[in-house]
């Protein structure tokens, strides 16, 4: 019950990381300090889960890659 709380309050986003080369992008963002949770790969893409603050950051680094 208290991680789905945090979930509610903290901003926790689902991100569907689609295209050829997901990991060069999520591992650019760990290194940054971007906290992922839940990676999972599936056909479509990388699922994953962040803080609504890291969307913008996880953005801008996803559009330099293309």
């Amino acid at each position: 019950m208290a991680k789905r709380f945090f979930e509610q309050v903290g901003g926790i986003i689902s991100v569907l990381l689609p295209g050829n080369n997901p990991e060069k992008i999520i591992n650019m963002a760990l290194s940054r300090g971007i906290i992922i949770t839940d990676l999972k790969q599936q056909p479509d893409g990388m699922h994953f889960k962040i803080r609504s603050s890291a969307f913008s950051a996880l953005k801008s680094i996803a559009e330099e890659n293309g």
